[in-house]
């Protein structure tokens, strides 16, 4: 049962999910960040983000599996993630070059995407000498995102912000179960994301 619930809990919150997630809170939550803007704008700005950070990127793993370039897309090899970690940070530079040349895209938005693309290629160079994990990457953005907006001022960040240490909690539970992580490569990949996102945040702030 332990196992089934921590299966659940990796993809109920797997990385590729948290980064529409994140947008989802800017564009809908956020009380300034997109005030007076129409929502169907604010619907294609979001489906711009889904695309290019879910559906691309699925589309390119699935293919890579097609075709016979990965084992799994489980990709529990540290071989099988290169192919869809070069894919998943083209996409998401795609999206933070796409969003960033609308031209009103607030900086909080900017920063995020930036950072997810950092975290993605810093991702992609632990690969070669260390299995670094994407489930603690992804959290370790997610926390960084709210805390900094937080930090930044932002109205009503506290209950998100803790949701998002939860999420943490439970998603580092759950790959020290059914996963063949170690500490260190949960630790390892918590910091990466959120110090890629404390950079994007930095570069465009």
């Amino acid at each position: 049962m332990k196992k089934i619930i921590a299966t659940v809990v990796s993809y109920l919150f797997h990385p590729i999910w948290l980064v529409p997630l994140m947008a989802a809170y800017l564009i809908f939550a956020d009380p300034v960040l997109y005030l007076g803007v129409s929502p169907h704008i604010k619907l294609f700005r979001l489906l711009t983000v889904v695309l290019n950070s879910v559906f691309f990127p699925l589309i390119s793993v699935l293919l890579a599996r097609a075709v016979g370039f990965i084992k799994s897309i489980q990709m529990k090899d540290a071989s099988d993630r290169i192919i869809p970690y070069v894919a998943t940070l083209t996409w998401y530079f795609w999206d933070w070059m796409a969003m960033r040349n609308l031209g009103d895209t607030p900086a909080p938005m900017t920063a995020m995407l930036f950072g997810v693309f950092l975290s993605a290629s810093a991702a992609l160079i632990f690969n070669t000498f260390l299995k670094i994990s994407m489930h603690t990457i992804g959290v370790g953005g997610l926390v960084a995102f709210f805390l900094l907006i937080s930090l930044q001022g932002a109205q009503g960040t506290a209950l998100p912000l803790a949701i998002s240490i939860l999420i943490a909690g439970l998603v580092w539970s759950a790959r020290l179960i059914v996963s063949n992580h170690t500490q260190r490569e949960l630790v390892l990949g918590f910091l990466v994301g959120f110090l890629c996102q404390v950079a994007g945040t930095f570069f465009f702030h």
